[in-house]
């Protein structure tokens, strides 16, 4: 009987942790909160807090791709002033490609400004005396991760070379491009809960990058998940009433 009970014990603790762990980080969009705060161009902090309501934000910044940070965000004036700078001294670069430089925008924006910030924006490495954030993962949606490469991948470099032809795949253009910055060094993450916004094509017009077939496939795995556990607690039914 004391066996059974242990047996009994180790099937509940083991149908805990698998839906402890199937439910992942929570998505982005789902979860406001702020997890980062720019002092300034070269200090930011760990630091856990609501985000602003009615929002003050640099003219032709953030505007654009997310006129929703004007109602409620993680940044404010002083931050935006800073991203208007930075993107500013790129724009030469990113600007072959209009589209190219709207996503830019758009994964900066997000960066500081989403009031849903801490889903997507997690810091790895701080000082302990000073809160400093020294390394970040920031967990881009796959699509939209794919969709500003391919909107980038024409643009030609100070050699003449292509970004396509120097990054063969998202990955290696993220963390060529865009790991290191005068804030922190930035790991970048593709996931399905990280953040996602429309992306705008080299040319034509802007398209979703919401997938369908990754909210299906992540309910289907929570669902099977949630199936063993039922069985499992059954069997252990099964094994008090025989013994």
């Amino acid at each position: 009987m004391n066996l059974n009970i242990i047996l009994i014990f180790f099937i509940y603790f083991f149908c805990f942790t698998l839906l402890v762990k199937s439910q992942g980080p929570f998505p982005y969009n789902t979860t406001e909160g702020c997890s980062i705060f720019g002092n300034n161009a070269t200090f930011v902090k760990n630091s856990q807090f609501p985000p602003y309501n009615s929002v003050s934000i640099t003219s032709g910044t953030c505007q654009a791709s997310h006129p929703e940070y004007s109602q409620k965000a993680c940044c404010y004036t002083y931050q935006t002033n800073g991203l208007k700078t930075f993107i500013q001294s790129n724009e030469t670069l990113f600007g072959q490609c209009p589209g190219c430089l709207a996503n830019v925008w758009s994964l900066w924006c997000g960066s500081i400004c989403s009031p849903f910030q801490q889903s997507f924006m997690v810091p790895t490495e701080t000082i302990t005396q000073t809160l400093q954030v020294v390394k970040i993962d920031f967990i881009l949606h796959p699509d939209f991760a794919q969709g500003l490469y391919e909107s980038c991948s024409s643009i030609k470099t100070e050699n003449g070379k292509t970004f396509s032809s120097l990054y063969s795949d998202k990955q290696s253009f993220f963390n060529g491009v865009f790991s290191d910055n005068p804030q922190y060094k930035i790991n970048f993450v593709f996931n399905t809960t990280g953040y996602n916004s429309d992306i705008t094509p080299c040319s034509g017009p802007e398209k979703t990058t919401t997938s369908s077939t990754d909210s299906t496939s992540s309910a289907q795995s929570k669902h099977s998940i949630q199936y063993i556990f039922y069985a499992l607690a059954l069997f252990s039914v099964i094994l008090i009433i025989g013994f």
